[in-house]
């Protein structure tokens, strides 16, 4: 007698395939977001203009502050935020602090945990600096000014993404030098600015006519050696001096 074929075999090797595909996909997927790679390519240009009119917004508030008379060494970053810590108490003075109803107005906003590259998770904050210049930025990098008088005020979002790294620069017409963003030539600093600007850490990237970055009052780049190669951070200038 004879019996009808048995399909029970490429049925198994179908399954079986399907289950290879799903893993192959799932550690794709992982090692993406392990990475700080794209959630999404419209998260990536909705998170960018989120960052940048964020920093626009630092920005507005600190030039407003100083029309009423703030100096450049006044300013306060006091927050309530948990993370953000080390720029004082909230109220201590409340006509120079940028997060007060009584001076700035600003109100400080945590960052999207959708932004930030997942290893670093611990990092999520705006960070607030004097010890950083950008060449052609304020006064001029060199000789002239190698001390503490020609640092900007500098409010920074470290350790994003990458691909929303690459899409601030692109919205903010900054080169990514080769698909990626410009790496930074020399280590940086991150002295919370507490009304002191101490010694320069130059932001300059890598390209030996410095051209990528210089000029730039917002910007995103990736760490040279500090902060780590592989990390991506946006910076905006508060202040340029």
């Amino acid at each position: 007698m004879k019996h009808a074929p048995s399909h029970s075999g490429n049925a198994f090797f179908i399954i079986l395939l399907g289950i290879a595909l799903f893993a192959a996909f799932t550690y794709a997927v992982t090692r993406t977001n392990s990475q700080g790679g794209s959630l999404n390519p419209d998260l990536d240009k909705v998170s960018a203009s989120q960052i940048i009119s964020y920093g626009d917004s630092l920005k507005t508030t600190i030039d407003t502050m100083r029309g009423r008379g703030v100096g450049e060494g006044q300013f306060s970053f006091a927050n309530d935020d948990a993370t953000a810590t080390g720029y004082g108490t909230v109220g201590t003075n409340p006509s120079v602090e940028v997060f007060n109803v009584g001076g700035g107005g600003l109100t400080y906003e945590k960052p999207n945990a959708k932004w930030m590259d997942p290893l670093y998770e611990a990092q999520r904050e705006w960070g607030f600096y004097g010890r950083n210049a950008v060449r052609d930025v304020g006064s001029p990098i060199g000789s002239e000014c190698a001390a503490s008088t020609c640092n900007e005020l500098v409010a920074m979002l470290g350790y994003i993404r990458k691909s929303i790294c690459i899409q601030i620069n692109n919205n903010l017409g900054v080169t990514n030098p080769g698909g990626n963003p410009p790496r930074a030539a020399t280590p940086l600093a991150y002295n919370k600015f507490v009304g002191t600007y101490g010694a320069t850490k130059p932001i300059t990237d890598n390209n030996p006519a410095n051209s990528y970055l210089a000029g730039k009052t917002a910007a995103c780049f990736e760490g040279g050696g500090t902060p780590d190669t592989g990390t991506y951070h946006y910076y905006q200038v508060l202040i340029a001096r």
